[in-house]
């Protein structure tokens, strides 16, 4: 089976100007090239083309996981018990599902079933919801959550050493990050993705929507039998929701997994490991008063990276911004412009750098900017930095 499928991960998003769609596919065959891309979800047709066109030359059946609610087809759009399960437990403040009965949530649902017609107009799409696997050809689509099933992957964390809404962590050698699944993804998920891909490399991966579409697709490989380090998977839930997850899962996750049910395979549970250079706690920025731990607003529930919402600058030098400590950077058009999230009348410019050591120039100056969200310092600097949420304007950044 495995040498004639293909792989396909999504990660849904749906704004309507940002390139917030993540795609990774591969095609068959123990050499196949590793793609990955991030598109507009209008444009996510022309992104595939190339795996979708290989079809019957290359490949009869294709192994598709997609971080976006996977549902009967007639079913309703709205909150499903497996969400709720999620919403309770260890997972409060570490990694919680999104409710479907929100507007949000009918807007997740339908950027969803949008992607899923364009598999379908190429190939017979299966919604595998638990139960006995599909036979023949065609897409067997699976659901999971990255953020949650990269948790289960790790040792449940400490909350307060977890990035929230309102609060980056810096991780050394990374940067700030504000989504939990890229947290997840720098302190362990990628070394177990690049495990069930093959791809050491794919450890290196900084973009949201890649870093997302990446582990869709390691745990298609490992769906279909074809993880290259012979990893396996289980699907958590009951018969019409499920979420598809590593099955090797950390012994301090026991009691929740049990709660939650386990629909299909077996699980393990282990001991594993996190960075070593991560066992103190990472430099915390922005406001320590978020309170969307208790409030159950997990980041990535609220998915602000699908609906334009702020990204995180951080100041680090009176001289200016640098690219090393932003990765939002790479790839902008300049000058970039936007608002600070926290004070919306309050615009700044970026400028290109002059050299590629030197800093973006900014203005307000990255002081100016850091003391007027109440800064007391004299000097920014990478042992004193300063986080600040920002509202890029659309068309400067293909983000």
């Amino acid at each position: 089976m495995k040498d004639e499928t293909a792989f396909l991960g999504i990660d849904i998003g749906w704004s309507p100007t940002r390139p917030t769609c993540g795609v990774a596919w591969r095609l068959p065959g123990a050499s196949s090239e590793l793609h990955v891309a991030h598109c507009r979800l209008r444009d996510l047709d022309a992104a595939l083309a190339p795996l979708l066109s290989a079809r019957g030359a290359h490949w009869d059946r294709m192994s598709v996981v997609i971080d976006g609610p996977v549902r009967a087809a007639a079913s309703p759009a709205e909150r499903r018990d497996l969400d709720g399960a999620f919403m309770r437990g260890g997972f409060v403040g570490h990694a919680t599902s999104f409710s479907l009965a929100t507007p949000s949530g009918r807007a997740f649902v339908d950027a969803t079933e949008q992607a899923l017609s364009v598999l379908a107009r190429r190939v017979t799409v299966h919604r595998w919801l638990g139960g006995p696997l599909p036979e023949g050809v065609g897409a067997v689509i699976v659901e999971t959550n990255p953020t949650i099933s990269m948790a289960l992957a790790l040792p449940m964390v400490d909350r307060d050493r977890l990035p929230t809404r309102r609060q980056a962590v810096n991780i050394p050698g990374v940067g700030p990050v504000r989504a939990k699944s890229d947290f997840y993804w720098h302190v362990g998920a990628s070394n177990l993705a690049a495990g069930m891909l093959g791809e050491p490399a794919v450890i290196n991966e900084r973009h949201h929507e890649h870093v997302a579409a990446l582990w869709c697709l390691a745990l298609a490989h490992s769906f279909a039998g074809a993880a290259r380090d012979a990893g396996t998977v289980i699907a958590l839930g009951h018969d019409g929701a499920v979420y598809l997850v590593p099955s090797t899962i950390d012994e301090s996750w026991r009691d929740d997994v049990e709660r939650v049910g386990v629909a299909w395979g077996r699980p393990t549970y282990a001991a594993r490991a996190v960075r070593a250079d991560l066992t103190e706690v990472p430099i915390l920025l922005g406001n320590a008063s978020d309170d969307s731990a208790e409030a159950g607003e997990d980041d990535e529930a609220l998915r602000i990276e699908h609906d334009g919402g702020p990204m995180m600058l951080l100041l680090t030098d009176n001289g200016g911004v640098h690219a090393s400590a932003n990765p939002l950077l790479a790839g902008a058009t300049f000058p970039l412009t936007g608002r600070l999230a926290r004070s919306p009348t309050q615009r700044f410019e970026i400028c290109a750098r002059s050299s590629a050591s030197a800093p973006h120039k900014i203005e307000p100056s990255a002081l100016a900017i850091a003391r007027s969200l109440g800064f007391s310092g004299s000097h920014l600097s990478k042992e004193r930095p300063h986080a600040v949420e920002i509202e890029v304007d659309d068309d400067d950044t293909t983000r």
